[in-house]
């Protein structure tokens, strides 16, 4: 018998708790947020507490193996066991040689939601028709009885060639049957051979998933009872009338909350902790080991990465990569996210993009990577290309953000309102322009709206503490290291020279000191670093709105520019940095000139 780990796929349709039983069976940590196309790639974790080896892997949620978006594609490579970059959908003798040798599943975890039986029992119907072994789970029974459905379990069980186990994702207690009844799955399946997956079914079969799926639902469930006031709430919120006007209350408070969290943890904790005990603390265990000259000044000069590399990244920006991850948890676990996503479904509508396209969007303020490859999830090639630009383009990430408040919230409010309505004109005219130049037309808008939910507190903490590692892992560490080779850069007069070179172009067109060329140059690392070292310099308001134009402007950092490249092209990644570039001193400089002449 081998020792291979049993490679088994957790598979169902989006925002049903998947993500949730992944965590619950694995004891590992992944996002989980109440909209639909929240995991577009693929998570992969040990069982926990299984017989034999197995590894589950959380495939993207999916509603059908038609494969019409990425996601479904993705879904179907995973079940079938082709390569999981493989564009052809079809099947054939080679392509079931290839499955053999390729990483085949050993069999699936298929996840029916309670609430929408039909529609997970359409996709059940055509998972099976694959030929893989079946574990059934069915979830949120909690929310189907709160509606007033009665499930026959037990018809249920009868209709469907596979075990039946019920659970509720979000209550670790309802773990133990499911873990009983996979550990004697599991087992079983280590004793099989496993047998190629069947080549997936032409589309003419549909009517008779759909068919035998609205029987069985018809057999195991009642109608549902009167509507309680959460269902009431939910589809008040959904509609233009009251549902606009509470989008803009809401969209008010999330602005609040990111910024006055934000502000509050940076002015009331972290600057009084680090500037009043910490950094006093570093120079003078610095002064007492290091002799003054090139290295003290490296490690506690003007740009010292032991004060820098620890005011930056803990005191200026992390205190807003906490308030904004917190309101975006808010946003998705109370499935509040895919109302405005079909609120503002008409508005996108004008930019090319569907109601769907603001989950990238949001994400991007948090950090460009994940909203390009949230992208994935949009249902044409045409708005995955007007995300990306956007979010290159028109999108500041939450460090950047983060550095954005803090140099034009000490200036002026009216700076930081001022650029937030800069960053919407902005995105509009970016998506209009790019909407009428790219080719393609805008498929229908399909949006499923959730249940509206109080968020679990214990999900929104453990996501929120993922997201703020992340942050620390991927920005705050890599803007240590970046502003040591500033530091070093700065003391030996390499910089100056730089900012001499570009001097006529910072100091005569954008209207700034000669100074501001640091930061275009550490931008090209990490986007923030375009903007906080302004925060050492005594700017005009003028001066500061200008350099947050062409620092919003410009070119996104490496990551993105690699991301870009990975899931398009090299070429479509340099165009991008070319017309930032150009975009960024332009525009800038328009605004520097046009203003100054009237006044300002």
């Amino acid at each position: 018998m081998s020792q291979e780990p049993l490679r088994l796929l957790l598979v169902g349709a989006p925002n049903i708790g998947k993500s949730v039983i992944f965590n619950q069976l694995t004891g590992r940590n992944v996002y989980v947020a109440n909209y639909p196309g929240a995991t577009v790639s693929y998570h992969s974790a040990p069982l926990a507490g299984m017989p034999f080896p197995a590894q589950l892997v959380d495939v993207p949620g999916i509603y059908s193996l038609d494969a019409c978006n990425e996601a479904e594609a993705v879904a179907l490579n995973l079940l079938t066991g082709r390569d999981i970059h493989a564009a052809s959908s079809h099947c054939d003798a080679d392509a079931q040689e290839t499955q053999l040798n390729s990483a085949l599943p050993a069999g699936v975890i298929f996840v029916l939601d309670a609430c929408n039986l039909e529609s997970s029992l359409y996709l059940l119907h055509q998972v099976e028709k694959l030929g893989l072994p079946l574990l059934v789970l069915i979830n949120r029974l909690d929310l189907a009885q709160e509606r007033g459905l009665n499930l026959d379990l037990k018809t249920l069980a009868s209709a469907l060639n596979a075990p039946l186990i019920p659970c509720i994702a979000i209550r670790s207690s309802s773990f133990q049957p499911v873990r009983e009844a996979l550990s004697h799955w599991v087992e079983q399946l280590s004793l099989s051979d496993p047998q190629p997956p069947a080549c997936p079914q032409p589309h003419d079969v549909a009517a008779e998933g759909w068919s035998w799926a609205s029987e069985v639902a018809k057999k195991v469930s009642q109608p549902a009872r009167q509507m309680t006031s959460r269902e009431i709430w939910g589809e008040r919120l959904s509609r233009p009338w009251p549902g606009l006007l509470f989008a803009l209350l809401i969209l008010a408070a999330c602005f609040g909350l990111v910024v006055g969290l934000g502000m509050g943890l940076r002015q009331q904790v972290l600057l009084p902790i680090v500037r009043g005990y910490l950094l006093p603390m570093i120079s003078l265990g610095v002064e007492a080991v290091v002799p003054p000259g090139f290295w003290r000044n490296v490690i506690i000069g003007d740009f010292g990465f032991l004060v820098k590399g620890i005011e930056w990244p803990f005191t200026l920006v992390l205190p807003y990569v906490f308030s904004f991850y917190l309101t975006l948890g808010l946003l998705e676990d109370s499935g509040y996210l895919a109302r405005l996503a079909s609120l503002i479904d008409g508005v996108l509508k004008r930019i090319g993009l569907s109601g769907v396209g603001i989950i990238p969007l949001l994400i991007g303020f948090g950090c460009g990577i994940p909203a390009i490859m949230a992208s994935r999830s949009l249902s044409s090639h045409k708005q995955r290309l007007i995300v990306t630009f956007m979010v290159c383009i028109s999108v500041p990430c939450i460090a950047q953000t983060g550095a954005f408040i803090a140099m034009f919230a000490e200036q002026s409010v009216w700076l930081v309102l001022a650029m937030v309505g800069f960053v919407l004109t902005l995105l509009t005219l970016t998506g209009q322009v790019l909407a009428r130049l790219l080719p393609g037309e805008l498929p229908p808008t399909l949006i499923e709206i959730p249940d509206l939910l109080v968020p679990q507190w214990s999900s929104l903490g453990a996501k929120l503490w993922l997201r703020v590692r992340g942050f620390l892992k991927e920005g705050a560490i890599p803007m240590f290291y970046i502003i040591g080779v500033a530091a070093i850069l700065y003391e030996s007069g390499v910089m100056v020279v730089f900012s001499n070179l570009m001097s006529p172009l910072v100091v005569g067109w954008l209207n700034l000191p000669a100074e501001a060329a640091t930061p275009l140059i550490l931008g090209i690392m990490r986007r923030e670093l375009t903007v906080l070292p302004l925060l050492e310099l005594s700017l005009t308001s003028l001066q500061i709105f200008t350099a947050g134009v062409v620092a919003l402007l410009y070119v996104p950092c490496v990551a993105i520019v690699a991301t870009v490249a990975r899931e398009y092209s090299l070429r479509l990644a340099l165009g991008i940095v070319l017309l930032t570039l150009i975009l960024a001193f332009g525009i800038g400089g328009l605004v520097a000139q046009t203003l100054g002449y009237l006044g300002f």
